[in-house]
């Protein structure tokens, strides 16, 4: 099973935090088309309006269904702050896949919009 990360899991500490550092593992850079938004804890990835809109993040092998339970607890996917879906993620070598990714489901309003996580600060 797939998952495409774009934020705060990129973090292998945290990643490992959240799951335990035996349930997952990389499989390389990739892309999903979207665009990013400055939460300030966190970004938000919402669904590209042109072809332009690219989002890099990781592609990442988990080990089981349990895992994907505990990611919807730390994305608050009972709560409706993201919601996950799958996504056709490009790796950096051009195969195309698809994958669980955490889509944001709130107003993107008055959010800067930011081209990679984390964000470059002023």
């Amino acid at each position: 099973m797939q998952l495409f990360v774009y934020g705060t899991l990129k973090d292998a500490s945290r990643l490992s935090a959240v799951l335990g550092p035996s349930a997952w593992r990389l499989l390389g850079s990739a892309t999903v088309a979207g665009i990013l938004y400055d939460c300030g804890e966190y970004p938000a990835l919402v669904s590209a309006r042109t072809a332009d809109d690219v989002v890099p993040g990781l592609l990442l092998e988990l080990d089981d269904e349990q895992a994907l339970a505990q990611l919807d607890a730390y994305e608050g996917v009972d709560s409706g702050l993201y919601v996950r879906r799958r996504c056709e993620v490009r790796l950096d070598n051009g195969q195309l896949t698809n994958a669980w990714g955490y889509l944001y489901n709130r107003p993107t309003v008055g959010l800067r919009r930011i081209a990679a996580w984390p964000p470059e600060r002023d």
